[in-house]
């Protein structure tokens, strides 16, 4: 019993950490990216980058509540929440790929429609470290979670940063920028894990 508790409180400080050191890492490049960004596309840039956020919460959390909470779960449930979000994950981003140019009207800006193309990215690639998470937290593994999540979201920074310095267009610095953080994040929580589950969906099908 005792070392139950020990280890829920160890993971609440875990989480802590990850949750805390995410956002310090992701106010730091937003900073970083506004120095080399015009108002206008930093605002443009912001808009954006929330609507993919709030449509990525549908990826990563339709199965993770299930995941961690149920009594009994089989690696094949891992693999279809995999499955499953990683097909939702492509839908969505041909479905914001396709209406992007509405977008670009509503806002009267045509350099909306490339940069959300280009960011729902994000869709799959999140979908490819959601069940991840959920076994890491189902498990209470969360000090792992944690290193893993943060040193993907650092290198993944540390490349957005390079490049938007490097990128001198007008479109291309926030676009590379901010897809490769992301891609860079969710590879990284995928591939650092160990008996990747890609491997677990081919076996199944």
């Amino acid at each position: 019993m005792g070392g139950d508790s020990s280890k829920a409180a160890r993971s609440v400080i875990w989480s802590a950490v990850e949750n805390g050191g995410l956002a310090a890492v992701s106010f730091g490049s937003l900073v970083v990216y506004a120095r080399f960004l015009t108002p206008s596309d930093f605002g443009l840039f912001s808009i954006v980058l929330a609507t993919v956020d709030l449509l990525t919460v549908v990826v990563t959390m339709l199965f993770h509540d299930a995941l961690v909470q149920r009594q009994h779960v089989t690696e094949r449930h891992f693999n279809t929440a995999f499955t499953v979000s990683l097909g939702l994950g492509l839908v969505m981003l041909a479905v914001c790929a396709s209406l992007a140019p509405l977008l670009a009207k509503l806002l009267g800006n045509p350099t909306a429609a490339p940069l959300l193309g280009v960011m729902a990215l994000s869709f799959p690639l999140a979908a490819l470290s959601s069940s991840i998470a959920a076994y890491h937290r189902r498990e209470l593994e969360f000090k792992a979670l944690a290193i893993r999540s943060l040193a993907g979201r650092l290198v993944g920074a540390g490349a957005g940063i390079v490049l938007v310095s490097m990128v001198v267009s007008d479109n291309d610095p926030r676009v590379a920028a901010e897809t490769r953080e992301r891609f860079v994040t969710h590879l990284a929580m995928h591939f650092l894990y160990r008996g990747t589950r890609v491997k677990g969906v081919i076996a199944h099908l």
